[in-house]
This record gives C-alpha cells, sequence and structure tokens, in this order.
C-alpha cells in the first residue's frame, strides 16, 4: 500500500472535509448557543442534525476525509468517484437548512 496511489485532488479533498468539519464544529457550536438564549423549541429535523454535538460532526467529516482517501488505496473500484462529493453536498446542505430552520419560523412569528 503506498501513499503515491493517492491523487493530488483527493488529499485536497480529504484536507478540505477536515477543514470544513473543524468549521462546522464551530459555527454548530454558536448556533446551540443562539438556540438556548432564544429559547427557541427546536424541530425534529434541527434535533436529529445536531444530535452528533459539534465534536461528532468533527468526526464525521474526517471520517469522510479518510474514506476519500482509502478509495484511491482500496484495490478494487467499490463505488464510483462521483458518490462521495455529491453525498458530501447532501450532508452540507442538511446541515444548512437544519442551522436556518428555526430562525426562519422565529422570524416568520415576529413579522405577525
Amino acid at each position: 500500500m503506498s501513499l503515491n496511489k493517492i491523487r493530488i485532488s483527493s488529499w485536497a479533498l480529504a484536507a478540505a472535509l477536515a477543514c470544513f468539519g473543524a468549521y462546522v464544529w464551530l459555527i454548530v457550536r454558536r448556533f446551540l448557543h443562539l438556540f438556548a438564549e432564544l429559547e427557541i423549541v427546536l424541530p425534529l429535523f434541527t434535533r436529529v442534525i445536531l444530535f452528533p454535538t459539534p465534536p461528532g460532526w468533527f468526526i464525521i467529516f474526517s471520517g469522510l476525509s479518510i474514506v476519500m482517501l482509502w478509495k484511491d488505496l482500496s484495490p478494487r473500484q467499490g463505488f464510483p468517484n462521483w458518490i462521495i462529493p455529491v453525498f458530501i453536498a447532501l450532508i452540507i446542505i442538511m446541515i444548512v437548512a437544519a442551522l436556518f430552520l428555526p430562525l426562519m419560523t422565529l422570524g416568520g412569528g415576529l413579522r405577525n
């Protein structure tokens, strides 16, 4: 098993995923404080997304970066290359939606 087999694009995406995991750690922690201060009742979708806790999201994204590197070292291609970026994009969209959903419902209540 040689690290020379890993493509530069995989290294770059793995590093970006680890950095994004650290960023999500900080952002989710700030949103949790915001939700606690505003005493917002969180929707089920938001509670499910926040369940892993901020360090949990860092672990999840670090694990995805390891999978990205392992994919290049695997002797057989178990899945196509496009699956991981699509999966990551879906996770990011779900996190953003879950964090802003309570604020959008709060904003709707303020207008009335």
